[in-house]
C-alpha cells in the first residue's frame, strides 16, 4: 500500500527475518531511482512510529530513500514473547532488511548505510562490523557501556562475530534475562522500571501514547552467551566504514556513558565525526526541537558526504 505525504513516496513493506516478520515503511522521493538508503531503527522497546519516522521524513526529502521498521516482538513486527529485545536477533534484523532493499530496483545497492540510536545504535556497530553491504554508520546516544574494556583480538574474532551473525541458530544458545518488567514507571522505587528517570517516564508515555505507536510499556532484556562478547568497546576497533558518532554530554541512562564513547570513537579506524550534543538522552527525540533539528542537520550532511 502507498501513500503520499509532502512529495514523498511511502510504501508499507514488511519482510522476513529468521522466520519472523518485520513491518515498516520505505519512504522515497517520487520518480527517483537508484537512491542511497538508510535503514533506521528505534532502541529499547521504542516503535518507528514514535519518533524515528520523523527523521526518516526529512531525510528523505534530502534525496535518501529511508527503511523504518519494527524489531521483533515490538510494535508491528510479528515474534513473541512480547516485547523482547536482544542484541543479534536486532542485528538479524538489519541484515534482513539489507536483504530486502537489495531486491528494490530503485535502491542503490552500494549506497546502503544504517543508523541507531541508544540499543539500536549498539546493534548497528555490530552489523556495520560483520556486514560488508554497509557503506556508513550513524550512531546516537549509544549504549555504548559503562565501562571500556581493553581488546586486542583480531581476525578470529571478527570471523566468529561474522558466523553468528550470518550462520548460527540463535535458539541454541543459553540466556541470560532481565525482566519482564515495566519499560518506564512513574514511581520506579514503588514499582521498578528498566528505565528509572523522569525524562525516561515523561518521553516514552507522551510518544508511546500517541495514535498508532504500538508501544506496550513492558520489555524483557535477553543476553545470548555466545562464545565470544560483542561489547561496544572490543567493535569500535573493527568500524571500517564512515562513522558519525552523536551523544549527549548530559545522558542520563548509564548505558551511555560520554567518557567511554569518547574512548571508543578514539579508536574507530575509519573516516568519522563526532556531534556532542546537550539535552540528554531523549532530548533529540523531541521532533521540531532545536536539539532534533540540530541532529538531523548533522545526519544529512554526513550521508552527503559520503554518499
Amino acid at each position: 500500500m502507498n501513500n503520499k505525504k509532502s512529495n514523498l513516496n511511502i510504501e508499507n513493506i514488511e519482510f522476513k527475518s529468521d522466520g519472523i516478520t518485520l513491518r515498516g515503511k520505505l519512504i522515497t522521493a517520487e520518480e527517483n531511482v537508484n537512491l542511497p538508503v538508510l535503514i533506521m531503527t528505534h532502541g529499547s522497546s521504542a516503535t518507528y512510529n514514535m519518533a524515528v519516522i520523523d527523521y526518516a521524513y526529512e531525510i528523505s526529502k534530502s534525496g535518501f530513500a529511508v527503511l523504518v521498521y519494527d524489531h521483533p516482538s515490538i510494535g508491528s513486527s510479528d515474534g513473541d514473547p512480547r516485547v523482547e529485545i536482544e542484541l543479534w536477533k536486532q542485528a538479524r534484523g538489519y541484515r534482513d532488511a539489507i536483504s530486502f532493499l537489495e531486491k528494490k530496483p530503485n535502491i542503490d545497492n552500494n549506497k546502503i548505510n544504517i543508523w541507531g540510536d541508544s540499543f539500536s545504535s549498539w546493534v548497528t556497530m555490530l552489523v556495520s562490523v560483520v556486514d560488508s553491504r554497509v557503506s556508513s554508520l550513524i550512531i546516537q546516544t549509544t549504549a555504548i557501556g559503562d565501562q571500556f574494556f581493553e581488546y586486542d583480538q583480531g581476525d578470529e574474532y571478527l570471523k566468529k562475530l561474522k558466523n553468528i551473525y550470518f550462520n548460527s541458530n540463535l535458539n541454541e544458545f543459553e540466556r541470560d534475562v532481565i525482566g519482564p518488567l515495566p519499560m518506564v514507571s512513574p514511581f520506579p522505587e514503588v514499582q521498578p522500571s528498566f528505565l528509572n528517570f523522569p525524562q525516561a517516564y515523561k518521553w516514552f508515555i507522551e510518544f508511546g501514547g500517541m495514535p498508532n505507536s504500538n508501544w506496550k510499556n513492558w520489555i524483557t532484556v535477553v543476553t545470548l552467551k555466545t562464545p565470544i562478547k560483542p561489547l561496544p568497546s572490543y567493535l569500535v576497533k573493527f568500524i571500517k566504514c564512515p562513522t558519525l558518532v552523536i551523544y549527549a554530554l548530559d545522558d542520563e541512562v548509564w548505558r551511555a556513558n560520554p567518557i567511554v564513547m569518547e574512548k571508543c570513537y578514539k579508536l574507530i579506524n575509519a573516516p568519522k565525526d563526532i556531534v556532542k550534543i546537550d539535552g540528554g538522552h531523549f532530548g533529540l527525540l523531541y521532533p521540531r526541537s532545536e536539539c532534533f533539528n540540530k541532529v538531523l542537520d548533522e545526519n544529512i550532511n554526513f550521508l552527503k558526504k559520503y554518499n
